[in-house]
């Protein structure tokens, strides 16, 4: 409060026009004439000064108040005119009375429900249960409906599971990344991700409100929120080159290693393929049609997929067996006579018919496939499988160095959170 020099107070403004307000109105409500009224013609009209308001010889003294509140003594100053009371704000609490006659406290429309939580955190930043829910949500809720409860909860809990191993790697790769950079290569990722927004926004006619609505439309996202992810894993990528990708090689010697270790996945034993057509001893006409059918020069397979066979007709009356060791050696068929005869076939030959037990059957050896693959075509996938498996290997191990010196709460503690939530919101209901 600025404090004044002048030795009298002066009235505040809103005073004078409190005080000339009421005058014109007891004027009109008494009914008495201005001066104008009087001699028919304008109002004479006189200077006002701030003397006019200064209390004179004659005017009424009033209490000096205490010192307000900003301290200012108004002691020493002269006589004031007498101004409203100033009060001080009041504040009210309003309640229901339970003493009213007829009052009933609003019974609630349903049990309290939590709205989100915080679970945990990984490196200061915290954990909520809404946002981390969000995108598994609608899965949840459509399998909730479909599965078993035993197994929904089984996926929910993996999908959960699943879901925090990757939020724990992604933020500690990004802070680890990020903390690694020096200011002109943070200034060179802020450039990368400002073309990058720009790019997205020129697909959308050059108008971020158009591309940030159809960013809402078809992933959930505003464009801050965009930037935000691509930040991310752009920092993620950086680091998983940094530390695990630049670290892993794969020599020769390791795919022919791996070659020789898994050499009968690579070169596996024969297969036999045969193709069975059998009935009923009893269905005489049923074996006759078979008969007929051969004779005439029907495809074994045709016959074996129609209704005449009672072998795996879906399925042609197909029966496969690894040749483990000798062919002669391999039992293809659990009936003996069938067995035996089956061990007399070469590709392409049939036999029939034959009885076995209270069946008679045909059958037919259809090809024996050698599959084998060199260690030259085979290299490639194995380098694959070998730089996949050490980088995982190598993460794994990095993940945990970052967990052991990061702020990350008790893993399982938040994965079982997340979990009760989970079943609370979108779990299996009356099953």
């Amino acid at each position: 409060m600025r404090t004044p020099t002048n030795p009298r107070v002066l009235a505040p403004a809103w005073a004078l026009a409190l005080t000339t307000g009421a005058l014109s109105l007891a004027l009109a409500a008494s009914g008495c004439s201005t001066i104008a009224d009087e001699l028919g013609g304008e109002p004479e009209r006189s200077r006002v000064s701030p003397g006019s308001f200064a209390g004179g010889a004659d005017a009424p003294a009033v209490p000096r108040p205490d010192p307000d509140e900003s301290g200012f003594d108004v002691a020493s100053a002269g006589p004031v005119l007498a101004a409203p009371p100033r009060t001080r704000p009041q504040t009210y609490t309003l309640r229901a009375d339970p003493g009213i006659p007829g009052y009933a406290p609003a019974a609630p429309v349903s049990q309290p429900e939590l709205v989100d939580a915080k679970v945990g955190d990984i490196n200061g930043h915290p954990i909520y249960a809404g946002a981390f829910l969000a995108p598994l949500e609608a899965r949840l809720i459509a399998e909730a409906d479909r599965l078993p409860a035993r197994q929904w909860h089984m996926l929910a809990d993996r999908e959960i599971k699943r879901a925090l191993d990757q939020l724990v790697t992604d933020e500690l790769l990004r802070a680890e990344a990020l903390a690694g950079l020096n200011e002109e290569q943070r200034q060179g990722l802020r450039a990368f991700l400002e073309n990058a927004q720009q790019a997205f926004v020129s697909e959308n006619r050059g108008s971020e409100r158009l591309a940030e609505k159809r960013l809402l439309e078809s992933e959930g996202q505003t464009l801050e929120d965009r930037k935000r992810d691509e930040e991310s894993n752009t920092l993620v990528r950086l680091n998983l080159s940094r530390e695990i990708v630049q670290r892993v090689h794969v020599s020769r010697r390791d795919i022919e290693q791996r070659y020789e270790r898994d050499f009968e996945l690579y070169n596996p034993p024969p297969l036999a393929r045969f193709r069975l057509i059998r009935a009923f001893t009893s269905e005489t006409a049923k074996i006759a049609a078979i008969r007929d059918a051969l004779a005439s020069g029907k495809a074994f397979a045709e016959i074996a997929s129609g209704e005449l066979n009672s072998f795996r007709p879906d399925e042609g009356g197909v029966q496969e067996v690894r040749v483990e060791g000798e062919f002669a050696d391999t039992e293809f068929f659990g009936a003996e006579a069938l067995n035996e005869l089956a061990k007399t076939l070469s590709p392409g030959q049939w036999e029939g018919p034959i009885e076995f037990g209270s069946l008679t059957g045909w059958l037919l050896l259809e090809t024996i496939e050698q599959e084998s693959t060199s260690l030259y075509d085979a290299q490639l996938k194995i380098e694959q499988e070998l730089t996949i498996e050490r980088r995982q290997e190598e993460l794994d191990k990095y993940i945990n160095r970052l967990i052991e010196r990061a702020r990350v709460g008790d893993l399982d503690e938040i994965h079982a959170r997340l979990y009760e939530i989970a079943v609370e919101r979108y779990g299996p209901r009356d099953r």
